[in-house]
């Protein structure tokens, strides 16, 4: 039967985490309600809600208000979907999905950890405001001890609205489409360095106190190069979205040719923290990094066209062979699993230096050393002499790969044979790497050609023959 009405197919996915730590009971409910685009209820829309670990499904219909609930379930993770469709005419299809995505993992420590603060009368904190001793590392092979940080902890909400229209004509079938996806990401997430490290070349040094170097941030309030001050934050409150759209024709030009064509526009907004708390080096020489809202990096997504091509094709009568192949480009967006580690070394709004047991000779002299573990407070100024920057390249360029294929198939009455070729290209792909990797004699003149490097982006070949056969 054909519904003449606009057509909608909602999708709603909820990730949902209840902890027994805050349940008293070990099962739990999840009720809610569809909603069309419009923000009308859905009555009759199917509803599964999965358990992500043991993949076991609950199907529900909604009721008349559109409202559904599922009790006694166990406690757990659980995926929770919701659908409804129809069609403008036996040739046209319209789908909406809506998606909301949160995600809240935490760190977690041991149940039986001592009392840091007075074990056995002795305060362990290197830090004393923080809660936890910082770490001790050997280099010797023995495992180290201690946590270099509090607490990493950050939830995520993900929006997803997303809509396609399919027309199918006599050759062409055409699909129009696109995705809308704002995101959330609060960060209570200090950097590695938060309790303090100190870093002994053996075991035997520690034993003796003889330390090789010490790592950890500033005290809040403590004065940078250039007049800044170490603001020490703690929390970060980012939002970025992305918006992608396409437009897709599968053609039939013959009963054994059939063509592939499409082209897709991706877009991503640079990060935004809510209180400004962003900052850069307009230039790599700058002394000091500058602050403003808009200076993570600037926008290399502006122009992110990426055609596809495929083809299918069949020589012959006997429907036996085919060749197929393809082209494409994909862009990898700058979304926060690539910058969300930059607030955590964010001059001035969070600051952690290190120096070692050559720094301190030469600012205090031979007979001096690294005081442990009262370094952190008596040598401050030695920490902020070398202060660790995390920075994005502002004038970044887009992130690309180029990807192709071409494969020839046969079959051989039960047998099928199959010999492919696969290619990739990447360009401008993300890493992350020191700045400041020490010089050679003469720098900044030329090296010599055995000192040089040279980088390249990533290109990738495989080719492979496959036979199978079909049992019946």
């Amino acid at each position: 039967m054909v519904d003449s009405k606009s057509v909608v197919l909602g999708v709603f996915v909820l990730l949902l985490f209840v902890s027994p730590a805050f349940a008293q009971l070990d099962t739990g409910t999840i009720s809610g309600t569809v909603a069309d685009q419009t923000g009308a209820a859905v009555p009759g829309a199917s509803v599964a809600i999965k358990n992500v670990a043991t993949g076991i499904v609950r199907r529900l219909v909604t009721n008349e208000a559109g409202r559904y609930e599922a009790v006694a379930l166990p406690i757990g993770t659980y995926e929770v979907t919701a659908s409804l469709a129809g069609f403008l005419s036996p040739t046209t299809l319209n789908e909406f999905a809506f998606g909301f995505n949160r995600s809240q993992p935490a760190q977690s420590f041991p149940n039986n950890e001592p009392g840091w603060k007075n074990l056995n009368g002795v305060n362990l904190l290197f830090i004393p405001d923080r809660e936890r001793m910082g770490q001790l590392t050997y280099g010797d092979g023995v495992a180290n001890m201690g946590f270099p940080r509090d607490r990493a902890l950050f939830f995520q909400d993900f929006y997803t609205y997303r809509d396609s229209l399919s027309i199918t004509r006599t050759n062409h079938t055409f699909k129009i489409g696109a995705e809308y996806n704002p995101m959330r990401l609060v960060m209570d997430q200090v950097d590695g360095s938060y309790n303090g490290l100190y870093s002994f070349n053996t075991f035997h040094a520690f034993l003796t106190g003889d330390v090789n170097q010490v790592e950890s941030d500033l005290p809040p309030g403590f004065p940078l190069r250039g007049g800044q001050i170490h603001q020490a934050i703690k929390v970060f409150n980012w939002r970025q979205k992305q918006l992608g759209a396409y437009f897709q024709d599968n053609w039939k030009v013959r009963p054994s040719l059939t063509l592939n064509l499409g082209l897709r526009y991706e877009f991503m907004t640079i990060p935004k923290e809510d209180n400004g708390h962003v900052s850069n080096l307009l230039h790599i020489t700058d002394p000091v990094p500058t602050i403003g809202p808009n200076l993570m990096f600037n926008n290399p997504t502006k122009r992110n066209f990426s055609p596809r091509f495929g083809f299918a094709w069949a020589p012959g009568r006997t429907g036996r062979s085919a060749i197929r192949g393809g082209f494409g480009v994909y862009y990898d967006l700058p979304g926060p699993q690539y910058w969300r580690s930059h607030s955590q070394e964010n001059v001035p709004f969070v600051v952690a230096g290190f120096f070692n047991k050559s720094d301190v000779i030469r600012a205090q002299g031979p007979g001096a050393s690294i005081d442990f573990p009262r370094a952190i407070q008596t040598q401050t100024a030695l920490l902020a002499q070398v202060p660790s920057y995390r920075l994005w390249e502002l004038n970044n360029k887009p992130s690309y790969v180029y990807r192709w294929s071409l494969s020839l198939e046969r079959q051989f009455g039960n047998w099928f044979g199959q010999m492919a070729y696969n290619g990739s290209a990447g360009r401008h792909l993300y890493t992350q790497a020191d700045a400041n990797q020490a010089k050679w004699i003469d720098y900044p003149n030329r090296p010599g050609q055995a000192q040089l490097r040279h980088w390249r982006s990533g290109d990738i070949h495989e080719k492979g023959v496959r036979f199978w056969k079909n049992f019946w």
